[in-house]
């Protein structure tokens, strides 16, 4: 059709064009000399796993700053040199015009990733990267592109200057991504996580791990064909005479109505490509990481009763695209058993508060009896520990006087001296610094934001160690007294049960809990925690020939 040629036409020569100027080589540059200077810095190092996602996120931002350049021209361009005329005399419609700057974008934005294949060359020749990956992040990529060329289209459009043409096609997208990191430490309830699906670099991190979501396809797919339509709108309208009055407040009306219906058409779109019955994920690694062995998928289908995965993590300060990862089989987890309940929470945002309480209280709920015998045998190595305070005061004066008597009479034995000294000397520490000591022993058990249960086991263990050594400086220093005797066995008994006790398990989970990030699994028969070091690995490990964790 002679549409389809004329829009072919355009396309070719603003691709040409682009190319006879600086302007597309500068961005191959840019695009280019980022990507080495990423790829040589974070990937190819020995440790690292062979794959390109710090080059492509970097891209990311990079095609966030330089795809606005690819479209600002297109009408803008157009309009300076007066050309703009001419293609408004040809007999083809403002549909063809904008779908032909549009196609000639995504050849010069295609370009601008080429940079990635070369540097998958030295990933083949070393490593063993994933092309399905690589492949499944370019596009990522050239659909992130192609939504910003768009609406720098209609920018173009709307603008007779390139530079605001520019602006205008970047600054709508940085305010989103800003505002999905900002907003949401102001706002509550559903709008962090709905302000979370209009940033595009956020849908670009699952394309980066391989993932092909159809949900974010769609999303770019609606921005695209939305921002196309105003554009072929803004261009039909700028051809005819502009009414006056009533006429133009009309037309301002209608105009209106049909932004707000395309809109809501692409939003009903996404929201439908979104929900579970409908969302299409395909993995597009070849290693299959996000598909389930089938050794795993029978372990996790003879499960029995309620099961519940949770990963704990602060968001901020982990790497989204890995979080994505963790996401993706996690989630195979719970589709390969309905009983498996499974998600992620940040104890940092107000919205996760709930599920972050929930958890606590069912933890504490399954470590309840554990947690009555470890608070009882600690209550009562207190008990003994202020009999034994309170001894210590009494008695530490009376047996300082006792060695002085004994060294003024000269009639003991310098053994029987050094066992009197040794004694006064603890008597007096114990009478002193015993009450800090209870006070700091005391602060383990209370709780916090940051520490969510009592540490019973570093109570027990000190309050144990203490014990221990206590009551044998008592029993073999005033072994005929029958007070310090029964002080000393009662000293003694209550470290024997401390001791006897089972290591806490629940202070294992809270002290996972406090640093930040762990998966917490629990089930019927109790609960687990997996360190978010084993999850979440920050660094390579040191030395020649060491492999780095694959998630």
């Amino acid at each position: 059709p002679w549409a389809m040629r004329a829009t072919l036409a355009i396309a070719r020569r603003d691709l040409l064009g682009a190319f006879a100027t600086p302007l597309a080589w500068v961005l191959m540059s840019a695009t280019g000399l980022l990507g080495a200077v990423v790829f040589l810095s974070l990937t190819f190092r020995d440790g690292e796993i062979a794959n390109l996602r710090p080059v492509l996120v970097a891209l990311g931002w990079a095609t966030l700053l330089l795809a606005p350049a690819v479209a600002m021209r297109s009408l803008a361009e157009e309009r300076r040199q007066g050309t703009l005329e001419i293609l408004r005399s040809a007999p083809i419609g403002a549909g063809a015009i904008v779908l032909g700057k549009f196609l000639a974008a995504i050849g010069v934005l295609a370009a601008m990733l080429l940079p990635v294949a070369v540097l998958a060359v030295p990933l083949e020749l070393f490593g063993r990267p994933d092309p399905g990956e690589i492949l499944c992040g370019v596009l990522g990529l050239l659909l992130v592109g192609a939504s910003i060329a768009a609406v720098g289209i209609l920018a173009s459009i709307l603008c007779s200057s390139q530079v605001l043409a520019y602006l205008g096609a970047m600054f709508p997208w940085l305010a989103a991504v800003l505002a999905v990191k900002l907003l949401p430490t102001w706002l509550g309830g559903a709008w962090p996580a709905r302000l979370e699906q209009l940033d595009p670099l956020r849908r670009l991190d699952a394309f980066v791990i391989g993932l092909f979501d159809g949900a974010n396809l769609v999303y770019f797919l609606a921005v695209i064909a939305i921002f196309l339509l105003l554009a072929t709108i803004s261009l039909a309208r700028d051809e005819r005479r502009r009414p006056a009055g009533f006429g133009r407040v009309g037309r301002g009306v209608h105009l209106g109505a049909r932004v707000v219906a395309m809109v809501a058409c692409g939003a009903a779109a996404v929201a439908i490509a979104s929900s579970p019955a409908l969302r299409v994920r395909l993995d597009l690694t070849r290693t299959r990481a996000y598909s389930l062995a089938p050794e795993t998928r029978d372990l996790l289908a003879e499960l029995e009763g309620r099961w519940s995965i949770d990963l704990l993590v602060v968001e901020e300060q982990g790497d989204r695209a890995l979080l994505e990862q963790v996401d993706e089989v996690l989630r195979r987890f719970g589709e390969a058993n309905p009983a498996i309940e499974v998600g992620r929470i940040d104890p940092t945002r107000p919205e996760d508060l709930a599920a972050y309480e929930a958890l606590l209280d069912r933890l504490a709920a399954g470590f309840a009896p554990d947690s009555r015998d470890a608070e009882q045998a600690v209550e009562e190595a207190f008990v003994a520990f202020d009999e034994f305070v309170a001894f210590a005061v009494e008695e530490a004066p009376r047996a300082r006087a006792r060695l002085a008597a004994a060294r003024v009479a000269g009639r003991s034995e310098s053994s029987a001296l050094e066992t009197m000294s040794a004694t006064a000397a603890m008597l007096e520490q114990v009478a002193t610094t015993g009450p800090r000591l209870q006070e700091e022993i005391r602060s383990l058990l209370e709780t916090s934001a940051a520490r969510p249960f009592p540490d019973l086991e570093a109570a027990r263990s000190a309050l144990a160690a203490h014990h221990r050594l206590r009551s044998d400086q008592l029993a073999a220093g005033l072994p005929r007294d029958p007070r310090a005797v029964r002080i000393a066995r009662s000293l003694r008994d209550s470290m024997d049960r401390l001791e006897r006790l089972p290591r806490s398990r629940l202070s294992e989970i809270a002290t996972a809990i406090a640093s930040g990030e762990a998966a917490v699994v629990t089930g019927p028969g109790g609960a687990v925690v997996v360190p978010g070091w084993q999850i979440l690995p920050r660094s390579s490990f040191a030395g020649a020939g060491a492999v780095r964790f694959d998630r």
